[in-house]
């Protein structure tokens, strides 16, 4: 069975799962939506996610919960508690995430190529109107998402000169088998520890 291009993309894209972004150019309004206060400079953005049954969900916020998390049932379960937690304790990364937000449909962070394209098309006129000042859509598919380099540990039970040699190799040399949740997140098995 010979398939059309257009049939091929479809049973390729439909695959994978959908999420939109998008940063907001004001802190305050930024503060508005966060607190879920009423402000009408953000009332057509609210009602762009309405009509979809979406919500947005600060970046910074998203970060926080998951170091709580972390915290709460052991940071070994959580492979980017360490970066995750420094982000937020940055100042100036902290400013940059409380204006960023993340769009879920229905309680989902990932929803069809159909719902993130017509979200997408609702907001591009905020963007325009200078309200959103970035707006980005992101898919699971593994090849568009490489990993996040990780801040190296020291390994401390080496003499420190050939800690600062090993640190600047690079690959990965302990082989630990590195998979992929349900969402297309690498994850790495409990007791093992990347090292990149």
């Amino acid at each position: 069975m010979d398939l059309t291009d257009e049939e091929l993309e479809t049973a390729m894209t439909s695959q994978w799962q959908y999420q939109i972004r998008f940063d907001l150019s004001d802190q305050a309004q930024a503060e508005s939506l966060r607190a879920n206060n009423p402000d009408p400079v953000l009332k057509p953005l609210r009602d762009a996610l309405s009509k979809h049954h979406a919500a947005a969900k600060c970046q910074f916020d998203a970060f926080a919960d998951y170091v709580a998390a972390a915290e709460a049932e052991g940071v070994d379960k959580y492979p980017l508690h360490a970066w995750t937690k420094a982000t937020i304790e940055n100042p100036a990364k902290k400013e940059k995430y409380l204006r960023s937000f993340t769009v879920y449909v229905e309680d989902q962070e990932v929803y069809g190529k159909e719902i993130a394209d017509a979200l997408e098309a609702d907001l591009q006129p905020l963007a325009g109107q200078g309200l959103i000042t970035r707006l980005s859509k992101y898919d699971t598919n593994p090849a568009n998402n490489p990993p996040r380099r990780r801040a190296r540990v020291p390994d401390l039970s080496l003499p420190a000169d050939k800690t600062a040699r090993r640190s600047s190799t690079r690959g990965c040399r302990c082989r630990a088998p590195i998979g992929r949740d349900r969402r297309g997140v690498r994850s790495i098995p409990q007791g093992t520890r990347e090292c990149i």
